[in-house]
This record gives structure tokens, C-alpha cells and sequence, in this order.
């Protein structure tokens, strides 16, 4: 475990990174989406 300095609460760093996560999941989530997407809309044309 990386020590954390005093100044910086432990909420306030799992916040941030369940954020970070979050919004990772987010994009990738996206991304899927369009990729799985994109065929089917190149067969319909």
C-alpha cells in the first residue's frame, strides 16, 4: 500500500478513483457499443 500523504484523505482518494474507474468503464462500454454497432450499419447500406 503506497502511503498516502496527511494532507489527502482517504474519501477523497477512493472518490477520485472509483471515478476514474467509473468513467474507464464508461468509455469502454462506449466503445463496444459503436464497434458492435458499426457493422450493421454497414450492411444495411
Amino acid at each position: 500500500m503506497p502511503v498516502l500523504p496527511a494532507e489527502i484523505p482517504d474519501v477523497h482518494s477512493n472518490q477520485g478513483f472509483a471515478i476514474t474507474v467509473g468513467v474507464s468503464l464508461l468509455a469502454i462500454a462506449f466503445c463496444q457499443t459503436m464497434l458492435h454497432q458499426m457493422p450493421h450499419r454497414y450492411r444495411e447500406q
